[in-house]
């Protein structure tokens, strides 16, 4: 049996606590003689590639290892891996005899920009039909409309699909509308088709939102759906028989009303939806607009509302708004309510009975504003109800009552004193930004620093941060002894995003110092040697923009230590953003 040397050592090096080793038997004598239990205990110290590279036989599935590790070849995240591993999957999916197909699969451009494009464009096409044919789900985050392109090519065939979630990526160019309109198209074929009978969850993260009507074919077997529509229109349409058994939703609406008449009253279309979500984003809904949507669902058990910035008083009102929901909604049991309403005039707070409410005021030197919300708040790890806006930002003064701090996971830090913070009141903080340098050691849950702003960093006292693995720096470095600096204080950054100086010397020399190497015969890299992506801004003053990727690829080579790396890298640049995968 193969067995990567990573594997080996941390085999040989782990040392199992008092609980493990009751369960380890006296005459254990070789890895086999573990239990599952204890094996998939080590799997979760490895990478998921290194797991598959030590204990996946396909040719012999009957192996109680292989059997073992099912979860490692039924579910697959093509994220996080280096060049080499993504050609050892590959590998696994052009297997002719026993070909890896997965179950579930996640393709991700979070650390890899063009990952989701170049693995769909590596396998072959009767290759890539048989995999959609066989998956029960799929995942596709941060992709572009390209990426959506070439995945709704195959929408036929993914026969067996349950499970769909797209996360679109959020850049300016999804203002232009013909972009938008190319997400909708996309969406319209996995949402609204009969090719696709067995799909029952569907998310859709699109910032502009989707644009929907009544032409649409109506898609009787999905159960749950959490998607982003363009205005409130599109909810009407969407609850007036698009999804007529539907049991859950959750609704974003991303814009104001664009029509202005009212929505006609229709029989109730969805009866066996029992929790729905409105999250709106400011758009200033009124009272009528939810009294308009209540009669779709009269079976409903669980309603949310975060309404943000609303001009009605009428939000206000507890009494109103729960006679209200006493008249369309006789089975509810659970109200999680969230609202915030400028006061303009003075408004009586009419006191909520069935549903108890917390009142916050805010006040600046503008304007005052109510926050009323139910409690607990949140209510769950699943809870999406918004902090209250002032001045269009969120305002963290109800922090005392709420804990919202509790559930942050990107802290924005802009004092020295703040840092401590991240210890004892941002417990599941995994990601900052903030414009100072770090002089204390950040807790091991921190893996991703957004710089803004240019930092002073004395080399003499670094703080190393080791558990640090995506380091993002948004300003435009003066020199390469910056690149030294961070990669002393984060060298084990595995996804990293630098700007480098416009001028072209500088430019040149900061790739020169970033890629160099200290050992010429193996190849080591001078800094972050774990690295697997780096991204940029790639142009400086006179250089050709109309670059080709095989033309970068010979600049690097021909201008850095790159000649010198017995591994493949890939590049692509994009609108300039040039991204390097090792």
């Amino acid at each position: 049996m193969s067995m990567s040397k990573g594997t080996k050592r941390i085999i040989d090096d782990m040392e199992f606590d008092s609980l493990s080793i009751k369960h380890i038997r006296r005459h254990v004598t070789c890895l086999v003689d573990l239990s599952n239990e204890i094996l998939l205990s080590i799997c979760r110290y490895l990478f998921p590639i290194d797991v598959l590279y030590s204990f996946y036989t396909p040719e012999k599935p009957e192996l109680r290892l292989h059997y073992a590790i099912s979860d490692y070849y039924t579910k697959i995240k093509l994220d996080g891996v280096s060049n080499n591993g993504y050609n050892y999957l590959l590998a696994l999916f052009n297997y002719s005899k026993n070909p890896f197909r997965p179950h579930s699969l996640i393709l991700t451009n979070e650390g890899v920009s063009f990952l989701i494009q170049r693995y769909l464009s590596s396998i072959d096409t009767d290759i890539i039909r048989s995999i959609f044919n066989n998956l029960r789900s799929l995942t596709l985050i941060d992709c572009s409309s390209d990426d959506l392109d070439i995945i709704e090519i195959y929408y036929t065939y993914m026969i067996q699909l349950q499970y769909l979630h797209i996360t679109v990526r959020k850049t300016g160019e999804h203002l232009k509308w013909p972009v938008t309109e190319i997400y909708d198209v996309s969406v319209y074929r996995f949402l609204f088709t009969r090719r696709m009978p067995s799909l029952q969850t569907i998310i859709v993260n699109e910032p502009d939102g989707i644009t929907l009507f009544k032409t649409l074919i109506p898609h009787e077997n999905l159960r749950y759906i959490d998607i982003t529509v363009e205005t409130i229109d599109d909810l009407y349409v969407l609850l007036d028989g698009l999804v007529p058994n539907v049991e859950k939703m959750i609704i974003q609406i991303s814009r104001s009303r664009i029509l202005s008449y009212i929505w006609p009253e229709s029989p109730p279309s969805c009866l066996r939806l029992t929790e729905f979500t409105l999250l709106d984003s400011s758009i200033e809904l009124d009272i009528d607009n939810i009294k308009s949507i209540l009669p779709f669902m009269p079976n409903l058990i669980k309603l949310t509302l975060s309404i943000r910035n609303t001009p009605d008083p009428m939000f206000c009102h507890g009494p109103y708004l729960e006679s209200t929901l006493n008249k369309y909604l006789p089975q509810l049991r659970q109200f999680d309510y969230t609202m915030t309403h400028r006061l303009v005039d003075q408004i009586l707070i009419g006191d909520f009975t069935r549903w108890s409410m917390h009142v916050v005021f805010n006040e600046n030197k503008d304007y005052k504003w109510v926050h009323i919300y139910s409690l607990p708040w949140p209510s769950n790890k699943d809870d999406k109800r918004r902090l209250p806006i002032v001045k269009g930002e969120c305002n963290t003064s109800v922090q005392s009552d709420v804990k919202i701090f509790e559930w942050l996971d990107h802290v924005l830090i802009t004092k020295p004193s703040e840092l401590v913070q991240l210890k004892t009141h941002f417990r599941r903080a995994r990601k900052i930004t903030t414009d100072i340098s770090i002089p204390i050691a950040l807790p091991k849950r921190i893996c991703k620093i957004i710089y803004t702003k240019p930092i002073l960093i004395n080399s003499t006292n670094i703080i190393v941060q080791p558990f640090v693995r995506h380091l993002v720096v948004q300003y435009r470095l003066t020199d390469v002894e910056e690149i030294s600096n961070f990669a002393h204080q984060f060298p084990y950054v595995k996804y990293l995003e630098l700007l480098f100086p416009p001028n072209e010397n500088l430019f040149l020399e900061c790739f020169q110092t970033l890629f160099s190497v200290y050992d010429y015969i193996n190849a080591k890299r001078r800094f972050w040697s774990y690295l697997i992506s780096f991204s940029t801004r790639f142009f400086y003053d006179g250089l050709d923009k109309n670059l080709t990727n095989l033309d970068i690829h010979y600049w690097l080579t021909r201008n850095t230590d790159l000649k010198f790396l017995k591994r493949q890298f890939c590049v692509n640049c994009s609108n300039s953003i040039l991204s390097i995968w090792f």
